[in-house]
């Protein structure tokens, strides 16, 4: 049986769900609620990137970008992108 990493992480007090996929090579976080109904697709703001590791507290994420390496970080509240490294 193989498996795949798929990074998530909890946000907004641990109500809603944040899982980390892609589409044609570009990055989409997925927000879901805590019954995993699905809210809201946020799309990465570069493509042909991958992202290994993304940690999640309350409103933000922040996400490893390779190649680089680069820090990206997301608030939830204003759906902003910045990059910090």
């Amino acid at each position: 049986v193989n498996s795949v990493d798929i990074p998530f992480g909890w946000i907004f007090n641990d109500h809603k769900i944040v899982l980390l996929t892609y589409q044609s090579e570009i990055p989409y976080l997925l927000l879901y609620s805590d019954e995993l109904i699905p809210e809201k697709q946020l799309e990465f703001p570069v493509s042909s990137v991958k992202i290994p590791v993304m940690a999640c507290l309350d409103r933000v994420a922040v996400l490893q970008v390779i190649p680089g390496p680069q820090l990206w970080r997301i608030d939830f509240e204003t759906e902003k992108w910045k990059k910090l490294y």
